[in-house]
């Protein structure tokens, strides 16, 4: 019908304008697409809208928008019987509820979408997607070996089916879960994969993520001056192509880079705007990651009894979140900064 064509092309120049970081077009697309809907009451074209919706507030850093309306997204397709739609509404709302740090929602709507992953109808590629959110999400809490096991489950799937951009994205994905564990060189590698295949495709889009990525793997390779000139590319892309999503923590990261060098005031000023920028995401993880950083701030100018203060506040939400990683890691810097003030009992206490 008319309607359904005018539909596949406004669903067509929606991801094209998403792809390509064009904000404007992007958003003239999607009430394009909400009209359609809203006229036609086809359930599975009104969870559509609304999944695309969803995932617009998620790249614009809106999380309490996009989890809300990526529920109603979810309800809509069960209404509708589409499990397609179903399963992507609930990774994305997986991902979206990861952010705002409520993994054990994040954890439910991804076995959701594990569990209807085996319909006839869902794609290998889909599910791969889901497998995707599945590995940050094991990174988040800790388990980075299942993380690795599911990334690159889901980039072997992106391969054969030829889903080039997504390859792309498991890729990077699997590349800051091997600099967290230390193998730069092999993150690196794969980063830079993932640009090549984004600048085969004309991809723009998430492209500041894997170049933070490559810049905090040489970065912890001790090549410092590489590391920062990546990151300040990173900053660059996500000022050019509107992305919020990731951009505090590029900031957060290219600040403790630049402390490790000593470079106090530069790392103070880049916490404060991404402090600015999470007030608006209201990313739980990002809070959590400055909260840290400035303990170490803290610490870096001699004010120990602060640096304790900052700690305490980000090891209770990282354990309250179930953030594994952030937990240990501010229970370190808590530790050593009450040993300065003279509680070494306590300070001893933590670091065992």
């Amino acid at each position: 019908t008319g309607t359904s064509t005018g539909f596949g092309r406004a669903l067509a120049l929606e991801a094209i304008a998403r792809n390509e970081g064009r904000w404007k077009e992007r958003r003239v697309h999607l009430e394009k697409l909400r009209e359609l809907s809203m006229r036609s009451q086809d359930g599975y074209w009104v969870a559509t809208s609304l999944l695309r919706t969803a995932r617009y507030e998620l790249d614009g850093g809106h999380l309490a928008r996009a989890a809300k309306i990526a529920y109603q997204s979810e309800q809509a397709a069960i209404q509708a019987e589409t499990e397609v739609v179903a399963v992507q509404s609930r990774a994305l709302l997986a991902e979206v509820r990861r952010d705002l740090g409520d993994m054990q929602g994040a954890l439910s709507a991804v076995d959701r979408a594990l569990a209807i992953a085996d319909h006839p109808e869902v794609t290998d590629r889909l599910r791969a997607e889901v497998l995707r959110a599945k590995g940050t999400l094991l990174r988040r809490v800790g388990r980075v070996i299942e993380a690795l096991d599911a990334y690159a489950e889901s980039i072997a799937v992106f391969q054969r089916v030829g889903a080039r951009r997504m390859e792309a994205r498991a890729k990077s994905s699997l590349s800051f879960s091997l600099y967290v564990l230390g193998r730069y060189e092999d993150g690196i590698t794969l980063a830079h994969e993932a640009m090549q295949i984004d600048m085969a495709i004309g991809g723009r889009f998430q492209i500041a993520k894997t170049l933070a990525n490559i810049g905090l793997c040489y970065a912890g390779a001790g090549g410092y001056e590489r590391g920062l000139e990546y990151l300040r590319r990173a900053r660059e892309a996500h000022e050019r192509y509107g992305e919020r999503d990731s951009r505090a923590d590029t900031l957060l990261a290219t600040a403790e880079v630049l402390l490790e060098r000593g470079e106090i005031d530069e790392a103070n000023s880049l916490a404060g705007d991404a402090a600015a920028l999470i007030q608006v995401t209201e990313s739980r993880y990002d809070a959590i990651h400055e909260r840290l950083l400035r303990a170490l701030l803290a610490r870096a100018r001699g004010r120990a009894q602060e640096a304790v203060v900052r700690a305490q506040e980000a090891r209770q939400a990282a354990e309250a979140q179930a953030y594994a990683a952030f937990h240990f890691y501010a229970m370190a810097i808590e530790a050593i900064a009450r040993v300065e003030i003279g509680e070494t009992h306590t300070g001893i206490l933590l670091s065992t």
